[in-house]
């Protein structure tokens, strides 16, 4: 969600910065502050769906013609990077509640690495 180069920083400062070490109280709300502002945005919605809910991610994947689909999420109230497997390979795509298109002349996968725990709907 918010890359490899802005990640892995934010979670060596939350294991060596003595204001997340063993001296003082960390709580959910102090890593979510932490990593979303090493996002530049706020990952509230991130963390409430997966440590606050017991839901999985739902993805809506809706086929319009032969060769277009639309991926929505239903459950997740900000943009979320995916990866999608078409005819062409793989391509990323930035999905939402409001869908993203996509053209594919094969079924498309989508997040085919699984790096979400999800629940797909193909209709």
């Amino acid at each position: 969600v918010m890359g490899d180069e802005r990640f892995f920083p934010a979670l060596k400062k939350l294991a060596t910065e003595p204001k997340y070490t063993y001296d003082n109280t960390v709580v959910t709300s102090d890593v979510e502050q932490l990593f979303s502002s090493a996002a530049g945005r706020s990952l509230q919605p991130l963390f409430k769906l997966f440590l606050y809910t017991t839901d999985k991610l739902e993805i809506h994947v809706q086929q319009h013609s032969a060769d277009k689909y639309t991926v929505r999420l239903m459950n997740l109230d900000m943009p979320l990077p995916l990866e999608v497997m078409t005819d062409e390979g793989l391509k990323k795509i930035t999905a939402d509640k409001k869908g993203v298109t996509v053209s594919s002349k094969t079924l498309l996968q989508v997040d085919p690495r699984v790096f979400y725990l999800k629940k797909l709907i193909y209709e």
